[in-house]
């Protein structure tokens, strides 16, 4: 895969799925100035996929992020949510951003997102 390609479709991807989907305004940084520990208490999730190319996305979170994400997600508040439902929308969440990236990618080639 050009390394080049699939950041330039991530970006995309990153910016159309959670501005659009989740409401979340994205700023991009540098990665030097990334925070190198993850807070405590993070949310992680993983999708594998194959193809043409194989490979996995992860996705991390600050857990408070996740459960303010699933209750704006889900149009109820984050007192009423449950663990599950957090997860679950932090796995759809894993799930748009990959999909959206492979395709912006290469929208002719097959793609396997694994469960």
């Amino acid at each position: 895969m050009d390394k080049s390609a699939l950041t330039q479709a991530m970006k995309a991807s990153i910016s159309e799925v959670l501005e659009q989907m989740f409401f979340l305004p994205i700023d991009f940084i540098a990665p030097e100035k990334a925070c190198a520990d993850p807070e405590p208490a993070t949310i992680i999730a993983r999708l594998d996929f194959s193809g043409s190319s194989g490979g996995t996305f992860v996705l991390q979170m600050p857990a408070a992020l996740a459960q303010s994400v699933a209750a704006d997600f889900l149009g109820t508040t984050a007192q009423g949510l449950f663990r599950e439902q957090v997860a679950a929308t932090v796995l759809e969440m894993v799930n748009m951003l990959a999909g959206s990236t492979l395709s912006t990618y290469d929208h002719q080639a097959l793609f396997n997102l694994q469960i």
